[in-house]
């Protein structure tokens, strides 16, 4: 399996691996290994440093979109050289980091297995045509904010879109404000690995029982 974990804003590769405590996870998953993939923001070719640290929020989709193009890529390349499994490929990530993978849900469902964003939403309208890529989405309530956003209400935009478009996924509310609690992104990956591409979601009856009470599936 491909997870691939995006940082936030003003974040980088490293603080996310451990900040979300995957480098852990990693290490005692002894059933079903798995290849990280955490992607870094660089400055524009000119030296200057973008406003946000990946490009979600443009207009542009497909091979416009220089974060699109990189997904395929690097996926691709994990594929090919890592011998990583394309029909399990995960994204998740915090805060702009779970803008950008719930940016991939919507824009790389086909390739997608999984998804898993932290305080993320999106600013587009869903796309209509969107392949439904299975979700697990968390966010800390009224109190999640940063950087001027409200995450809270952004993840409650997300819900609209995600009802109004027939999503099946699951949601997170743990109210404990801007943060990725350990113990939840461990569920976030017994979620992601049960998922392989194009079987759908594999809990439709229910969340496993060791899952919070505070997720749930709508």
């Amino acid at each position: 399996p491909i997870v691939m974990i995006y940082h936030g804003n003003t974040g980088s590769a490293a603080s996310i691996l451990k900040s979300m405590g995957w480098l852990q996870i990693q290490a005692a998953e002894s059933e079903d290994p798995f290849i990280i993939v955490a992607p870094e923001t660089t400055a524009e070719v000119n030296g200057s440093k973008p406003v946000l640290d990946w490009r979600y929020g443009e207009k542009v989709f497909n091979l416009d979109n220089r974060e699109l193009v990189l997904f395929d890529d690097l996926t691709k390349c994990v594929a090919e050289q890592l011998n990583g499994d394309a029909n399990r490929v995960y994204v998740t990530g915090m805060s702009a980091g779970g803008m950008m993978s719930t940016f991939l849900s919507a824009t790389r469902g086909a390739k997608i297995a999984a998804s898993a964003p932290f305080s993320g939403g999106i600013l587009h309208t869903w796309p209509k045509d969107a392949t439904k890529t299975p979700m697990m989405f968390s966010w800390g309530g009224p109190t999640d904010n940063a950087y001027q956003q409200n995450f809270d209400t952004l993840a409650l935009n997300l819900i609209k879109e995600l009802d109004a478009n027939g999503w099946w996924y699951a949601k997170c509310n743990h109210n404990t404000g801007h943060k990725s609690p350990i113990t939840l992104v461990q569920k976030a990956w017994s979620f992601l690995k049960a998922h392989k591409l194009g079987e759908g979601p594999k809990f439709k009856d229910g969340l496993p029982t060791d899952f919070p009470d505070f997720c749930v599936i709508p």
